[in-house]
């Protein structure tokens, strides 16, 4: 069935599976010829293996991927190293050009990653969902072992309306959501993130990685009831915006953009913040620097960023019982050290028993 199938997707024509159900064993590759797959789920028999990929697309263009599931099967124990995250995964699209995705559901399966989008550009990706992944591990994790929906060194892209929810794992110990990212974001520039929706993961919105994330944009969105941060800037975001969005029930905090982790890291700045809500900082991390609605964190190796870092009509919330928000808005970076840049709250509210309002500014 494998080779049949790898065979029609490879025809140079649209392979339309009419709503049927596939079984896979290994690999469903698509290359240079690839021009679609719509109508069709496919369902992993053999799980476990080296870069198990249930589908995998690869430098094609001018394709379309369009109501196709994956389910990746297995127990979760099938993948116990975390480098393995990047290796294995539901659907991996890389170094592909003007394609568009709709409708890819990604479910089932341990460490690895549910839909993977690398090294991609000029593409529109709607309605993408990945959920229920879950290791099985004797020992607990010491880093993300599992990404809903990852985007690395990717440009000019639209994704809009995709979800990630209940991703997380157990070892000998207890089951918890942590170590995972909804979404995770790395080395791209030029896109969009509209819509999104991320909920019972360990951090919902990550934006992280050595390379710079550059020229974006998230429009709206949820993160609701996640292990640690709802929305993550980290090591290098620069010349973004993020407009109504909401953080809800985190453990750490609800909005934290960071310095340069690395001295390689470029350096981050000028992010604006526009009419967002941090709400009910749950305290489910023990992070020692937890408990903030909206963040600037400064690292050791450059003390001095962010900057240029402008939270505008924003409000943090302290509304729950359970809440344990201790900072309504904290900033790192005093306004001698960033120069003509500095971080800014403009327009903002504090609202219920938060104990400090404003720390920083």
């Amino acid at each position: 069935m494998r080779a049949a199938l790898s065979k029609a997707l490879n025809s140079g024509t649209v392979v339309d599976g009419q709503g049927g159900a596939f079984a896979v064993r290994g690999n469903l590759e698509g290359a240079e010829n690839f021009k679609g797959l719509v109508n069709a789920r496919l369902i992993q028999l053999e799980p476990d293996g080296p870069n198990r990929r249930t589908l995998a697309i690869s430098n094609a263009s001018d394709f379309v991927l369009e109501n196709v599931t994956v389910r990746r099967g297995g127990t979760g124990r099938e993948h116990p190293e975390l480098k393995m995250v990047n290796d294995n995964g539901g659907i991996f699209i890389s170094k592909c050009t003007n394609f568009s995705v709709r409708g890819l559901a990604v479910g089932g399966g341990g460490i690895g990653s549910g839909i993977a989008f690398l090294y991609c550009d000029n593409f529109t990706a709607d309605d993408v969902s990945a959920s229920d992944m879950r290791y099985r591990l004797d020992e607990h994790p010491k880093d993300d072992a599992i990404q809903g929906i990852w985007m690395a060194r990717c440009s000019k892209f639209k994704l809009r309306h995709a979800k990630a929810s209940d991703i997380g794992g157990t070892d000998k110990r207890w089951a918890v959501f942590d170590n995972n990212r909804g979404l995770a974001v790395a080395g791209c520039n030029d896109f969009s993130v509209e819509d999104l929706d991320v909920r019972r993961v360990g951090q919902a919105v990550d934006f992280s990685g050595s390379g710079a994330n550059e020229r974006f944009r998230v429009i709206r969105g949820v993160a609701e009831d996640c292990y640690s941060w709802g929305f993550k800037f980290a090591n290098s975001s620069i010349t973004g915006e993020v407009v109504d969005a909401v953080s809800r029930r985190c453990g750490i905090g609800g909005f934290v953009i960071t310095g340069p982790g690395d001295a390689s890291n470029p350096l981050t700045g000028d992010v604006r913040f526009l009419r967002c809500l941090a709400e009910d900082v749950v305290g489910s991390h023990p992070n020692p620097s937890a408990s903030y609605g909206f963040a600037t964190d400064a690292r050791q190796i450059a003390r001095s960023y962010p900057r240029g870092v402008i939270f505008e009509e924003c409000v943090a919330r302290a509304g729950d019982l359970h809440c344990c928000m201790r900072v309504g808005f904290r900033n790192d970076v005093p306004v001698e050290m960033a120069e003509d840049r500095p971080n800014r709250a403009i327009r903002c509210r504090v609202e219920g028993p938060i104990e400090i309002p404003y720390m920083g500014f």
